[in-house]
């Protein structure tokens, strides 16, 4: 199914959201605050089964 520019607008935000996530997990990380992080990774996990489309002959 084709996506129209709704679609690609959604999952370029959910992307964007995505990679916040993983930014924020990160700086979390670094600054030794372990709940935060693990906040932000869960998220990050959670969130890329929605902006992973397969491609086209991606069909196992």
């Amino acid at each position: 199914m084709p996506f129209n520019n709704r679609s690609q607008r959604q999952l370029a935000s959910l992307r964007r959201m995505r990679e916040w996530h993983l930014d924020q997990a990160l700086r979390a990380k670094v600054n030794g605050k372990k709940q935060e992080a693990e906040f932000h990774f869960r998220y990050y996990d959670l969130l890329g089964p929605a902006v992973e489309v397969p491609q086209r002959g991606d069909s196992d």
